[in-house]
C-alpha cells in the first residue's frame, strides 16, 4: 500500500500542522494536540506500509538505528539549514547580551545534540527548545522509527483482542510514568512537561498506539457504504468533543500529568480512524486540495514556520495578521525548498548515472 496516496490522511496531516502553527502565533492552545496527531498518524501509516512487507524491516539494534535516521533523512538537510540560520541568530543575541556565561554554555551543549537530532533527550527547556525550537520533534521521530521494527514484529501476530489489551497497557504505562514523575519531582511542571511532552522514550508510545491502530485497521474491512449519515453523526460528535477539549485545556483545568499527551491521545486516535474511513460528510469536505496540499508540505513547513512567525512578530503587532503573513511565507518557502531540493537530487542522480 502506498500510504502517501491516502489523501484523507494527508488532509489530517495538514490539520495537525495547523494545530501546531496556531499555537505558536499564538491564537489557539492546540500545539500538544497537533503533536499527538502527528505521532499517532505516523505510527498508523507505518503499520499500513509495512504490514505486507515485513521483510523490509531491519533486524538488530544497529540496523534499526540506521533505519530510524534514514526515515528522517528527507528533512535532515532542511534541519541543518534552519539550524545554521538560528545559530547565526543565537550568536547575535549572545553578543547583544555580552556573552552571558550560562547562555554560551547552553548553546555549546545543545549544538552537538541538534546536529544528530538528539536535543529532546536533554531535560532542560533552555536546551531542547534552543535554536529552531520545533526541531525537538525530530528527536522523537528518530527514536520512534528506531523502535518500530521491534514493536511491529510483536504486534504483527496479535489478534484484535490482544491489540486492544496492548493499547490499554501502553496508556496505563503512560499514566503510571507521568504520575510517578509528578510525585518524584513534587509536581515540578518543567520535569513533567519534559517527560510527557518532549522525551522521545515517552512520546514514542503515542507512535506505538498509532501502529496498533494501523494494525487493527488491516484486520478490519474498510467499508462505509450506506453508512454516510451514521459516519457524519460520529464526525460531528468528534469535532464537538475536540472543541470541548480545547476549551477545557485553554481554561487550564487539566492537570499537568495528562495535559501534554494523554489528554489528547483519544482524540488523535479517533481522528486518524475517521479520516482513514472518510465515510462522512465532514471528513470528505475537509479532504480537499488545500488540506491535502498542506499535508504534503507539512514536514518542511513544520521546520520553517517558527522562524517565519518570529520574523513577522518583529514588524507586525496583530496576531491574526502575523498568522496570515507567516503562514503564507512558510508555505512559499516550503514549496521553493522542495523544488530546489528536487532539482539538486535530479542532477545528482544524473551525475551518478554518467
Amino acid at each position: 500500500m502506498d500510504v502517501h496516496k491516502i489523501d484523507s490522511i494527508q488532509a489530517f496531516r495538514g490539520l495537525a500542522f495547523l494545530c501546531v502553527f496556531l499555537s505558536h502565533v499564538p491564537l489557539a492552545s492546540t500545539g500538544p494536540m497537533g503533536v499527538s496527531m502527528f505521532l499517532v498518524m505516523s505510527g498508523f501509516l507505518m503499520a499500513l506500509s509495512y504490514d505486507s512487507r515485513m521483510e523490509a524491516l531491519p533486524k538488530g539494534l544497529s540496523r534499526s538505528v540506521r533505519f530510524g535516521f534514514k526515515k528522517n533523512r528527507k528533512l535532515y538537510p532542511l534541519h541543518l539549514l534552519t539550524l545554521a540560520l538560528m545559530v547565526l541568530y543565537t550568536a547575535a543575541e549572545l553578543w547583544k547580551h555580552g556573552f552571558a556565561p550560562e547562555e554560551v554554555r547552553n548553546a555549546a551543549i545543545a549544538l552537538p545534540f541538534h546536529l544528530v537530532m538528539g536535543q529532546a533527550w536533554l531535560p532542560n527547556r533552555a536546551l531542547y527548545f534552543s535554536f529552531n525550537k520545533v526541531s525537538w520533534y525530530l528527536s522523537v521521530c528518530v527514536f520512534a522509527y528506531t523502535v518500530f521494527p521491534f514493536f511491529f514484529r510483536k504486534i504483527k501476530t496479535m489478534g484484535k483482542r490482544c491489540l486492544i489489551l496492548s493499547g490499554g497497557g501502553i496508556v496505563l504505562l503512560q499514566i503510571m510514568v507521568s504520575v510517578a514523575v509528578s510525585v518524584a519531582t513534587a509536581g515540578n511542571g518543567e520535569w513533567v512537561k519534559w517527560v510527557t511532552y518532549i522525551c522521545p522514550a515517552y512520546r514514542a508510545l503515542d507512535f506505538c498506539m498509532g501502529a496498533i491502530l494501523g494494525r487493527f485497521a488491516t484486520q478490519s474491512v474498510k467499508n462505509t457504504k450506506g453508512q454516510m449519515w451514521l459516519m457524519t453523526t460520529l464526525e460531528i460528535l468528534y469535532f464537538v468533543a475536540v472543541v470541548a477539549l480545547i476549551v477545557l485545556y485553554t481554561m487550564e483545568n487539566v492537570p499537568d500529568v495528562i495535559r501534554y499527551d494523554i489528554f489528547w491521545l483519544p482524540a488523535s486516535l479517533a481522528g486518524v480512524s475517521l479520516f482513514y474511513l472518510k465515510g462522512g460528510l465532514l471528513t470528505r469536505a475537509l479532504t480537499n486540495r488545500l488540506t491535502v496540499f498542506l499535508g504534503n508540505v507539512s514536514g518542511q513547513a513544520f521546520l520553517l514556520h517558527q522562524i517565519a512567525i518570529g520574523l513577522a512578530s518583529l514588524f507586525i503587532p496583530n496576531a491574526w495578521v502575523i498568522a496570515g503573513c507567516s503562514l503564507a511565507v512558510t508555505i512559499v518557502e516550503s514549496v521553493v525548498y522542495m523544488k530546489v531540493e528536487g532539482r539538486i537530487l535530479q542532477r545528482t542522480d544524473c551525475f551518478r548515472q554518467r
